[in-house]
């Protein structure tokens, strides 16, 4: 039996409900920027993942600007 037959990982959106849009149009609830958000339902899967893997890249970005 192939790996063909695996059902593909639904990726939910990361929001948060605490939208707050910084000036580089970024939220720092869910750390997507604007236009990733406003066109969360047309991605893919896969374009889901990377914008997770993106986010918790910018979060730990953002974090460690904050606590400089």
């Amino acid at each position: 039996m192939s790996g063909d037959n695996q059902k593909e990982e639904f990726v939910y959106s990361p929001c948060l409900g605490v939208c707050v849009i910084d000036d580089d149009e970024m939220c720092i609830g869910c750390f997507r920027l604007l236009t990733e958000i406003q066109w969360w339902s047309t991605f893919d899967q896969e374009e889901r993942k990377h914008i997770i893997d993106a986010c918790a890249e910018r979060k730990k970005e953002y974090w460690k600007n904050i606590y400089k």
